[in-house]
């Protein structure tokens, strides 16, 4: 599948999600800023790997998806499993952020490279 198809996916699926009124624990409430000096915690995405692939954060942190890849032309993307949240591709030295306002266990992953997944855990 190419990129226009991933992305046509892509977007099905988010307006799929987001017209569900089912709740599940990894949901997370969209449009929820950041407070004011929110902590940050930084994950980076070298060598087709989320590292560190499982980070716990205080609700209300920032978590900051870096791509980290020595081959500028290596595109990531940083998709939650539910697809309430998700970022476009993006290249080395580009970053995505998202603010974890609810407790709970959020599973993420990159649709560009298999296996490659990640959690975060909001307390």
């Amino acid at each position: 599948m190419g990129r226009l198809g991933r992305a046509l996916l892509l977007v099905m699926l988010l307006a799929v999600g987001m017209a569900s009124t089912r709740a599940t624990a990894e949901e997370e409430p969209t449009g929820s800023p950041a407070p004011d000096g929110a902590p940050t915690v930084t994950v980076l995405l070298r060598d087709n790997r989320f590292q560190p692939a499982r980070v716990t954060v205080a609700v209300g942190t920032i978590v900051l998806w870096s791509n980290a890849e020595d081959d500028p032309t290596v595109e990531h993307n940083v998709i939650s499993r539910d697809y309430r949240w998700a970022s476009s591709n993006f290249v080395a030295g580009e970053t995505y952020e998202h603010t974890f306002m609810t407790p709970g266990n959020y599973r993420y992953f990159c649709d560009l490279h298999g296996g490659m997944t990640g959690m975060v855990v909001a307390e």
